[in-house]
């Protein structure tokens, strides 16, 4: 049953989520939507600094708007060679003032691998920050959870950092949190979908490409995205996928092959019994 307040006002996407059953398919019409005002924009050369569940707001006739987006933060080019340890620790800086900007600790869960590292953010992080907001749609749960990872691999499990600039975080920030948070996404340890879930396969393997932790293995642009999420199937072409393609085919052969000596061992046995 539609919401009442929704035939009277534009409704947050959140909110929208919440306002009754939402199909996966309805879902994904409102990001395709969604998806496509952000293509238009980076068409523009107009890049944000994350895209959130927050900024969609789904519109009493079905239009989608993207609003209170902030515009990325651009690194400035450093030669890294001719800085010493304090310049390192001050070009650091930017990334904690993107992280003081943020309202609370939800923005900075959209947040890219390479933004988390320091870099400013770029077409591809606002397509990973839109992968994180469509995986939380359909499967309503966070891709990137450290409680349900250590629930998985134990309290053991460790994976590095890297370069990224803890001492430099605000105080406002619970610094364990984040750093839980930044070891997943960093990791690209995406938590599976729900074992119930009605969600199709091809859609989450869209989503897992776009959520790549290395930005060169996402999609060129949303532009791609969007083609994938409208075809309603998935097939990846990579490298690794084709090698895995390949062993299949193999065994198939070599097993025809097999059953065809077999068959012709039989055959001159037969014909040189007694």
């Amino acid at each position: 049953m539609t919401n009442v307040a929704e035939d009277i006002a534009e409704t947050r996407l959140d909110r929208w989520l919440e306002g009754g059953p939402r199909s996966w398919r309805d879902i994904l019409q409102v990001f395709i939507a969604a998806g496509r005002k952000l293509a238009a924009v980076h068409a523009e050369g107009v890049l944000y600094q994350e895209i959130t569940i927050e900024n969609i707001v789904v519109r009493p006739d079905g239009d989608v708007e993207l609003r209170d987006l902030k515009p990325a933060v651009l690194d400035v080019p450093v030669d890294v060679s001719k800085l010493g340890t304090a310049a390192l620790r001050t070009a650091a800086i930017p990334l904690e003032q993107r992280l003081a900007e943020m309202k609370s600790m939800e923005a900075v869960t959209f947040l890219a691998p390479e933004q988390f590292r320091g870099r400013s953010a770029d077409g591809r992080s606002n397509q990973f920050s839109f992968g994180v907001a469509l995986y939380r749609a359909l499967y309503r749960q966070a891709p990137f959870d450290y409680e349900w990872a250590v629930s998985q691999a134990g309290e053991s499990r460790r994976t590095p950092l890297g370069s990224i600039h803890f001492d430099l975080l605000v105080q406002s920030f619970d610094r364990a949190t984040l750093i839980n948070l930044a070891r997943e996404v960093l990791s690209g340890n995406l938590r599976p979908s729900p074992h119930d879930t009605e969600v199709p396969a091809w859609l989450e393997m869209v989503l897992r490409r776009a959520l790549q932790t290395d930005p060169d293995e996402r999609y060129p642009s949303m532009v791609e995205l969007l083609d994938d999420l409208t075809k309603e199937s998935y097939t990846p072409i990579t490298e690794a996928s084709e090698r895995h393609a390949a062993l299949p085919r193999w065994v198939v052969v070599g097993g025809i092959g097999a059953l065809i000596l077999l068959v012709a061992l039989v055959v001159s046995w037969l014909g040189h019994a007694p």
